[in-house]
């Protein structure tokens, strides 16, 4: 007698092949998707920290807000990833220092801003260090 089909096993089997590759390719796609928003986030950054050198090459001061950047024109607020929200400190004892803070909620600060961007941390929160020069 000729069995045609397949048997219970085999379509358990084929299932849970099709399962794995499913699951890996959407592990694979969240990690690109993560990666991107990282990289957007550092560009976006370093963008910021531009404008903000050049208004302080400009005007002798550094902006208190973003918004204060774009008025300038040579910067367009983005919309940030990571839910994002910058605010502008001057430093107390160096004038030509300022102080970028933000909160970042479950994000390792270190895999956004890398080694190459000294940063502190205190707790969730993010400061970052500008220095304007004429």
């Amino acid at each position: 007698m000729n069995q045609r089909g397949f048997s219970l096993w085999e379509v358990v089997l084929a299932a849970a092949i099709l399962a794995s590759f499913w699951q890996v390719s959407l592990v694979g796609w969240r990690w690109q998707d993560t990666a991107q928003k990282r990289l957007q986030w550092q560009q976006q950054l370093v963008m910021l920290i531009q404008a903000q050198r050049d208004h302080y090459q400009r005007y002798g001061v550094f902006a208190l807000t973003e918004a204060q950047l774009a008025r300038q024109g040579r910067y367009v607020v983005p919309a940030w990833p990571f839910s994002t929200e910058w605010r502008f400190l001057p430093d107390a004892f160096y004038s030509e220092q300022l102080l970028m803070r933000t909160q970042l909620k479950n994000v390792d600060p270190s895999l956004l801003l890398g080694h190459s961007l000294p940063f502190e941390q205190q707790g969730n929160e993010v400061v970052i260090r500008v220095i304007g020069t004429r």
